[in-house]
């Protein structure tokens, strides 16, 4: 099989398809309707193949991001806040000294940063795409963040002792080119500190079937495969360990920290190329257990799809995107959909109108709540808001 994605790892072009994934669209917003996830015959990398530009998807989190928050005078969440606590102390250790120059490429509202400011390291910077982000940084951080991302960064040629990438790599459809700017940034015998999922980790926590092959993650690494591919543009390993991070609902992802070292003058040369087949082990490990963890959600949807009453669902994520395009939901009385980002409210999903919360309860219409890890969030969401529909989870349908 011949890849349309060049291999992030090596640029390689010959892959073997693990899975195949496909979604519905949010009309004017979905950037693409699935994709193959496959693997690199050269090197192991493991990524989604057959994907629209990175154009679309630096569109994307420009004008729907959900990482803003929405509200630029909301507190924090308290496991973004300890998430930024938790990272802050782990990448503190490998600054080198307090007057060091930190610059975070796709920094969202600049939680990250301003825990380092709080460390004693004055001098930060952020770039991301979205501009409310931005916002959100100087007025509740004090932190500068420009607008932008790896491909749009405005101008100038300035290099920082250190640069951060938590939970980006994993976006991005032309990795190289990412790595290239990055190291531009990147001043001679820096450090990269990045932090990306770890695909040993997939489905070790409670969560829906095929959730880590969603609309947005399209590269999927290891620890061997995250040292293969900083190696190969010249950068050595400081150090590489897992770290779990929680989620809003509480349960602990599976993370991996590494960090990186620049080498001190220009290279022409890059590292030696190397298979590692680690991550292909363990994404065919994750599609078995997917594959029978799903048998019974397919099953509540054959049910609903023989319901006559319409009802809402709640949820328009990867569950749900998934299961419209694969299954019998797109066949069953749903009414319309309800989701909690502004972004989504207004639009249509499979034809029907997405809502707001307060519109889904103004209804009084059945709810269905389409999603295992923010199930609970989205029933406490309704307590508070005082709801009365009738609720059930997808997986108790």
């Amino acid at each position: 099989m011949i890849a349309e994605r060049p291999c992030p790892g090596c640029e390689g072009r010959e892959v073997r398809a693990l899975f195949s994934q496909r979604f519905a669209r949010v009309e004017g917003l979905s950037i693409h309707g699935g994709y193959e996830v496959v693997t690199c015959a050269r090197c192991g990398a493991c990524f989604a193949d057959g994907l629209p530009p990175q154009r679309a998807f630096d569109a994307y989190y420009r004008d729907a991001s959900k990482y803003e928050g929405h509200h630029p005078g909301a507190p924090i969440p308290a496991h973004d806040a300890a998430r930024f606590e938790a990272d802050a102390d782990d990448f503190a250790r490998y600054i080198p000294r307090a007057d060091a120059t930190i610059y975070e490429i796709g920094c969202a509202n600049g939680g990250l940063l301003a825990a380092l400011k709080r460390r004693g390291f004055a001098h930060v910077e952020g770039l991301d795409p979205s501009p409310l982000s931005a916002r959100i940084a100087r007025e509740q951080h004090d932190v500068e963040v420009a607008t932008g991302s790896f491909f749009s960064a405005p101008g100038g040629a300035r290099r920082f002792d250190v640069v951060v990438l938590v939970g980006v790599l994993e976006h991005l459809v032309d990795v190289t080119t990412a790595l290239r700017s990055t190291l531009a940034a990147l001043a001679p015998g820096g450090t990269l500190i990045v932090e990306v999922p770890d695909a040993q980790a997939f489905g070790r926590r409670p969560e829906a079937p095929f959730q880590e092959f969603s609309v947005e993650h399209v590269s999927y690494f290891t620890a061997a495969t995250l040292d293969a591919l900083m190696r190969a543009h010249g950068l050595s390993s400081v150090a590489t360990f897992p770290s779990d991070r929680l989620l809003a609902n509480g349960e602990p992802y599976g993370q991996i920290v590494g960090v990186y070292r620049a080498p001190a003058s220009p290279r022409a040369d890059v590292g030696e190329l190397v298979h590692v087949d680690d991550a292909e082990r363990a994404l065919e490990a994750y599609v078995a257990r997917c594959t029978a963890a799903e048998r019974p959600i397919l099953a509540a949807v054959e049910r609903l799809a023989a319901r006559s009453e319409p009802f809402l669902v709640w949820g328009t994520g990867t569950l749900t995107l998934r299961l419209l395009a694969t299954s019998a939901l797109g066949r069953a009385p749903i009414e319309a959909f309800v989701d909690s980002n502004p972004h989504y409210q207004g639009h249509t999903l499979d034809g029907r109108p997405i809502l707001s919360p307060d519109a889904a309860v103004r209804s009084r219409r059945p709810i269905v709540v389409s999603t295992v890890g923010h199930a609970q969030g989205i029933l406490d969401q309704l307590a508070r808001l005082g709801a009365t529909n009738p609720v059930v989870r997808l997986v108790d349908a």
